[in-house]
Order: structure tokens, then sequence, then C-alpha cells
């Protein structure tokens, strides 16, 4: 995901110099376009840097995704397995949200886990947690540390993919 994200800004970067270059010697309907170079790339980079993950902290009642500006919290009630799995997000389908760029967060579709949300910096670290029909992919720096933090809270908890 890194080389991903620096890619991707490198080319916004890219686009951006050469759009502003453009600019002041371009008659005015095609400087009108022109400008959407210059501002979507900037844009977007900031977009998506607003929605990065950098970290997570459990609570007795839900998880907490800290975002650059915010948490989003994730509710744990009804908590019934969790497990590590590196390829959990493998073939999966975007349908809401960011694939690389700074994090992988959003609402995606995959065979194995059907419909989830992800807040994924580090895929092969992905931690699964499923509660009903609802299930939420993470990526602690250590997920058996995380998942014995899970156990510890709720012992009733199943370990292990079903």
């Amino acid at each position: 995901m890194k080389v991903a994200t620096l890619l991707a800004v490198t080319v916004c970067a890219a686009i951006l110099g050469s759009s502003w270059g453009a600019l002041p010697g371009k008659a005015m309907a095609l400087a009108g376009w022109m400008y959407l170079l210059v501002v979507l790339p900037p844009l977007a980079v900031a977009i998506a840097l607003l929605f990065v993950v950098r970290g997570y902290e459990l609570h007795a009642d839900r998880l907490e995704v800290r975002r650059l500006l915010w948490s989003t919290r994730v509710p744990l009630d009804g908590l019934e397995r969790a497990w590590h799995d590196p390829r959990a997000m493998d073939r999966s389908m975007r349908l809401l949200g960011n694939s690389g760029l700074f994090s992988i967060s959003g609402l995606f579709q995959g065979r194995e886990l059907g419909r989830y949300r992800a807040f994924v910096t580090h895929p092969r670290q992905a931690v699964v947690l499923r509660a009903g029909r609802r299930t939420v992919v993470i990526s602690p720096a250590d997920p058996q540390a995380f998942l014995d933090a899970l156990a510890r809270r709720d012992p009733s908890m199943a370990r292990g993919k079903p």
C-alpha cells in the first residue's frame, strides 16, 4: 500500500504540475477544463488523507478506528467470532471507498466474507470481526495481541475461522 500511495501521489503531483504550466497560454474554454486537472488531484489526495487509518482503540463496547481528524466507532455488541486471516481481502471487490491511497477503507464484497467494512493499512495483518450479519476487517500491528485483548474482553467469543 505504501508503493500504491507513493505512486498515486506522484501521478497527482505530475498532473497538477503539467496542468498548472499549461493554463495561462490556453483558450478560455480549454482553460476551464484544465482547471479541473489543477483542482481534482490535490482534492482527491486530501480527501483520502482525511480517511487514513492511524490506529485502533479497543473499548468495552466498541472499537474506535482512529482517523486523521476523528475516530470511527465500530460497535462490538454481539461479537461472535474473530480471527486473523492474511488473505481475507483477496479477490474482494470495492463497493464504496478507497482501495489503497493511504489506507484501504470502505465497503467491500468478497466470496468468503460476503459484504464487509474494511479499515485496513496492512492487508496481510487482517483480523476479521463477525457480529451476526456484520463483518469488519481491520489490520492491527500485532493481530495475535489484538485477538488476545478481544478474548479478555469477551471470553465467550469464538476464535478462528468458521
